[in-house]
């Protein structure tokens, strides 16, 4: 829900950089699982 609100909020650059850490985040959780096989 959150990103939601930042994605209507194309003026703070926060919204930015959410995304990227949401990615990497997502990226980091789903490899982590990965790496452990």
């Amino acid at each position: 829900e959150e990103s939601t609100i930042d994605e209507r909020s194309p003026d703070t650059d926060g919204s930015m950089l959410d995304t990227d850490e949401a990615l990497e985040r997502s990226r980091e959780v789903l490899g982590s699982p990965l790496y452990e096989k």
